[in-house]
C-alpha cells in the first residue's frame, strides 16, 4: 500500500531481530517518516511506542477496529449504555475506526496521502 505513494513499510514481526526486539523498535520508529499504529487491541507496548513517536514528532495515523470503539455496560440500575474504550490520553487524536479490511484498505491510502502532503509541505519550510 505504501509503495504506489515510493514508501516502504516495514512490520516489526515480519523482521529478524537485530538487537533486542524493543531496540529494533525504537530504531524502526526513529527512522520512519510516518507510523501507522493498530490501537485495537489496546497493548500496553503500543502505548510505549506511540508515545516514543510522538516524543520524536512524527506523524503518526491511529487505526482501530470499530468493533473494539465501545462496550456496553450495564448498570446497576438495568440500563445499558456504551462506553468508549479510547485511552483517555488518545482520545482527542484522530483515529481511522475500520469496519473490515475492504474498509481499511479504502481509508488508509487518503490518510498516508494527507499525512505525506503535511511532511512535504513541512520540509519546504
Amino acid at each position: 500500500m505504501l509503495e504506489k505513494f515510493g514508501y516502504e513499510g516495514t512490520f516489526q514481526e515480519d523482521e529478524e531481530p537485530v538487537n533486542t526486539i524493543e531496540a529494533d523498535i525504537f530504531e524502526n520508529i526513529q527512522n520512519s517518516t510516518l507510523i501507522i499504529a493498530d490501537m485495537t487491541e489496546h497493548r500496553p507496548n503500543c502505548y510505549l511506542e506511540l508515545g516514543y513517536a510522538m516524543a520524536l514528532g512524527k506523524r503518526i495515523i491511529l487505526i482501530l477496529d470499530e468493533k473494539h470503539r465501545s462496550e456496553e455496560l450495564v448498570l446497576p440500575s438495568g440500563e445499558t449504555i456504551l462506553k468508549d474504550r479510547l485511552a483517555f490520553d488518545t482520545r482527542q487524536m484522530k483515529y481511522t475506526f475500520y469496519k473490515d479490511e475492504k474498509d481499511l484498505r479504502e481509508e488508509i491510502p487518503k490518510r498516508i496521502n494527507a499525512n505525506l502532503k503535511m511532511i512535504r509541505k513541512s520540509a519546504e519550510i
